[in-house]
């Protein structure tokens, strides 16, 4: 029997380098996508979500349990708060992309770098964290970086300049201030 997996993406560019990883999967596991974009392009129009992106994300997240998904995966950030409201609402496990990097950064260290490559990601990425540290009473101190020409070279398909980019901030600034 197939087990579906559904992947919520607001960046089709996203879909292939999910399609690649998801070759690692056992075989009853089958990869199905929604794509829409426009919930980022909203969402950071508006600098953060809005009540109409959270609809449309709780909407596609009971689209994907109703297909007979086993799990979902959201693989923005962005869109984190609204996948939570959306998990609530459905027998299936709902996942973040960033709740085991939130996890893993939070247990091994103090002080923890935030880079965000668009606005609308960076405060529910720094909230995030911060509720994962004092779930577990841990005094934390982030630092957020924004650094969105990384997203703008992602968005029009070029993963190497965005790579560069995004390396360089950890390269110039975080040895500098961790």
């Amino acid at each position: 029997m197939m087990r579906r997996v559904v992947l919520v993406h607001t960046v089709v560019g996203l879909v292939p380098v999910f399609h690649e990883l998801a070759k690692r999967l056992p075989g009853d596991v089958k990869i199905s996508n929604i794509v829409d974009e426009s919930l980022l392009e909203d969402a950071i129009a508006a600098g953060g979500l809005t009540q109409s992106v959270n609809r449309r994300v709780v909407d596609h997240i009971l689209s994907a349990a109703d297909s007979g998904a086993v799990a979902v995966l959201a693989t923005c950030s962005s869109i984190g708060p609204a996948v939570e409201i959306a998990s609530r609402l459905v027998d299936v496990p709902v996942l973040r992309i960033d709740e085991p990097m939130a996890s893993a950064a939070i247990e091994s260290g103090r002080r923890i770098g935030v880079l965000a490559t668009v606005t609308s990601t960076l405060n529910p990425t720094v909230d995030l964290l911060q509720r994962r540290a004092d779930a577990v009473g841990k005094d934390v101190e982030l630092t957020p970086v924004l650094r969105d020409e990384a997203f703008t070279a992602m968005r029009s398909g070029d993963g190497e300049r965005h790579d560069e980019i995004v390396s360089n901030v950890h390269n110039e600034r975080w040895r500098r201030d961790f």
